[in-house]
C-alpha cells in the first residue's frame, strides 16, 4: 500500500504551528504549569475549535503516524487490524478526525473510543461479563478484537498515568491486543521533577512507542526560523534557554549547551574575595588591585549587598575596573524556586556580571535559579560542596555526598561551565571533576579555603590543573599593606603555573 501524503512533515508542522500562535493554542509569555514550573510557552489543543483548525490538527496526527509506523501501516496483513483509539475526553473527537486523515493518506483504519460509564439498555441489555460482552457495553465505534493493533491518540502527555490505565483498561475488552504507539499533539520535551524523561518511562512501562505532532524544538525553531517579528525571535530565545535548562538529554543535545563565555578573559586568576564591611573599605580594596596583572576579578557578599545595595556597590567598582563583579549572596538557592527570578532581576538591574549558587533546597529550586539567571544574561557559578568542617554528612553535617554530587551534575548537564570546589577537600574536588570530564565540555574551576582555611595550592593544581581560579579573601582585605598582599598572592598563587 502507498500513502498519498501531499506534504512532508516539516511542512504539517508548520503549518500547524502557524495556524496555533494564529488562534492562540500557542501561548508566549510566562505561564504556570502543573509542575509548578513557569514555563515561556504553553500548547492547549481545546483552541482548535474551528472545523477546518480541527482538520490540520488531525493531519498533523495523521502524518506523524504514517512517519512513526510506516513499517506497519505498509504491511496489509497488520494494516486489517490496526484501531485508532482516542481515550475520553479529548481523544474522543481525536480519534475519529485522525482516522479520516489517515483515510485520505490511503490508510483507511477505524476508530473508537470508551464510555466513562458502562451502556446498559438497548444492544448491551442484559449482557454478561465476558471480554466480548464487556466491550459492547463499554466501546463506542470498532470494538477491538483479539490480536487487533491499537494505536492511542490523545492531546498530551504529563505523567502518562492516564494513558497506562487506558491501555490495561483495553486489555480487559480483548485478548493479545498490541500497542505501538501512543500519539499527542505536543511533546514538551522537558524531565519530570524527579528528573527523569517522562515519555521515556511511559515507552518503557508500556512497550509503546510515543510520537509527538510537534515537539518543543519545533515550536523553537519556527519562531527563530519563519518569523520576522523580534518579539517571536526573542519568545525563540527563551524556549532555548529553558529547553536547556529543564529539557530532556535528546533536546539538550539538539539545542546545544548554554553559551558561558570566559568572563575573566584569562584561563588563571585570582578573584579577590571583597569580605569588607564599609564601601569606604571595598573602594580602597579595588582602587588598590584592579589594576594588578593576575586579579581577574571580585566577588562581593552579603555585608556590601545588603548593607548598601548592588547598585551603590556596582557603582564603586565601575568607577575603577570592568572587572567581572560575582555576587555571592552566601548562599543563594537555598529558598523555593521562585524566588529565583526576583533574584535575578535584581542582581540584573543592579550590573552584576555574575552569580553563585549553592542550590541546597533542591532540583527544582537549582533549574530555576539557574534558567532566570540565564533570562536575565548573568554568567552563573553554582556550587556544592563548601569549605568548612561538618558540612557533609560523610563529616557530621546535613548533606549528603552524593546529593552534592547530584547539584554539580545538574549544573554541567545545564551547560554551567563555571564550578567552586572546596580547597580544603581534595578527595571531594578529585570527584567533582570525574563528574565534570564526562561532560564534553572545558570546565572552570573556582576554590575558596585557600589561606587561612587551609587548602593546599600544590595539591590543587594538580587536580585541577592550570584552568582555575583560586578565591582569596583575608590573606589581602586583612592585610597592612593591600596591594603589596595582592601582588603577593598572584606570585604565590598564579605565577608559578604561568612559568612552568
Amino acid at each position: 500500500m502507498k500513502h498519498k501524503s501531499a506534504q512532508k512533515a516539516e511542512d504539517h508542522k508548520n503549518e500547524l504551528i502557524a495556524r496555533a500562535l494564529e488562534i492562540g493554542a500557542i501561548k508566549l509569555g510566562e505561564f504556570d504549569l502543573k509542575s509548578k514550573r513557569k514555563s515561556p510557552w504553553f500548547f492547549n489543543s481545546g483552541a482548535f475549535t474551528l472545523g477546518k483548525d480541527q482538520s490540520l490538527l488531525a493531519k498533523t496526527y495523521a502524518q506523524a503516524i504514517v512517519e512513526g509506523l510506516g513499517d506497519i501501516l505498509n504491511d496489509p496483513e497488520k494494516l486489517k487490524r490496526i484501531k485508532i483509539f482516542g481515550p475520553p475526553q479529548k481523544g474522543i473527537t481525536l480519534a475519529s478526525s485522525v482516522a479520516q486523515s489517515l483515510a485520505e493518506m490511503g490508510a483507511d483504519v477505524p476508530s473508537f473510543h470508551t464510555r466513562p460509564v458502562e451502556k446498559k439498555y438497548g444492544e448491551a441489555t442484559g449482557l454478561g461479563t465476558s471480554k466480548e460482552e464487556l466491550a459492547k457495553q463499554k466501546v463506542v465505534g470498532a470494538v477491538p478484537q483479539k490480536g487487533d493493533i491499537i494505536i492511542i491518540v490523545d492531546d498530551v502527555i504529563t505523567t502518562g498515568g492516564t494513558k497506562v490505565a487506558a491501555i490495561e483498561e483495553l486489555k480487559e475488552l480483548a485478548d493479545d491486543l498490541s500497542f505501538p504507539a501512543i500519539v499527542v499533539a505536543v511533546n514538551r520535551q522537558e524531565v519530570g521533577i524527579d528528573g527523569s524523561d517522562p515519555i521515556e518511562s511511559l515507552s518503557k512501562s508500556t512497550g509503546a512507542k510515543v510520537i509527538s505532532a510537534v515537539k518543543a524544538i519545533d515550536v523553537q525553531k519556527y519562531l527563530k526560523e519563519e518569523s520576522d517579528s523580534p518579539s517571536l525571535s526573542d519568545s525563540a530565545d527563551r524556549i532555548s534557554t529553558y529547553l536547556r535548562v529543564y529539557g530532556t538529554e535528546e533536546v539538550r543535545k539538539e539545542l546545544g549547551r548554554v553559551n558561558q563565555k570566559n568572563i575573566f578573559g584569562a584561563d588563571r586568576g585570582i578573584v579577590i574575595a571583597a569580605d569588607v564591611r564599609t564601601l569606604e573599605e571595598f573602594e580602597k580594596l579595588v582602587k588598590l588591585t584592579h589594576k594588578i596583572e593576575g586579579i581577574v576579578g571580585y566577588k562581593i557578599g552579603f555585608e556590601l549587598g545588603l548593607g548598601f545595595g548592588l547598585g551603590q556597590v556596582m557603582n564603586i567598582a565601575r568607577s575603577y575596573t570592568n572587572k567581572p563583579i560575582i555576587y555571592d549572596h552566601q548562599k543563594a538557592g537555598t529558598d523555593i524556586p521562585d524566588t529565583g527570578k526576583a533574584f535575578a532581576e535584581v542582581a540584573k538591574s543592579a550590573g552584576i556580571d555574575s552569580v553563585i549558587f549553592f542550590p541546597q533546597a533542591g532540583s527544582e529550586t537549582e533549574r530555576a535559579w539557574i534558567y532566570w539567571a540565564l533570562v536575565n544574561g548573568l554568567d552563573v557559578m553554582v556550587g556544592g560542596i563548601m569549605t568548612h568542617p561538618a558540612y557533609l554528612e560523610s563529616e557530621g553535617g546535613f548533606i549528603s555526598g552524593e546529593g552534592a554530587l547530584r547539584i554539580y551534575q545538574i549544573a554541567l548537564n545545564i551547560g554551567i561551565e563555571k564550578l567552586i570546589v572546596p580547597s580544603t577537600k581534595p578527595d571531594e574536588i578529585k570527584r567533582i571533576r570525574e563528574i565534570a570530564e564526562d561532560c564534553g565540555f572545558a570546565t572552570r574551576f573556582l576554590s575558596p579555603g585557600l589561606g587561612k582555611q587551609g587548602g593546599d595550592i600544590g595539591k590543587i593544581t594538580e587536580l585541577l590543573g592550570e584552568s582555575w581560579y583560586p578565591i582569596v579573601g583575608r590573606e589581602i582585605t586583612q592585610s597592612g599593606d593591600i596591594e603589596a598582599a595582592a601582588r603577593q598572592q598572584v606570585a604565590k598563587l598564579i605565577r608559578p603555573v604561568a612559568s612552568a
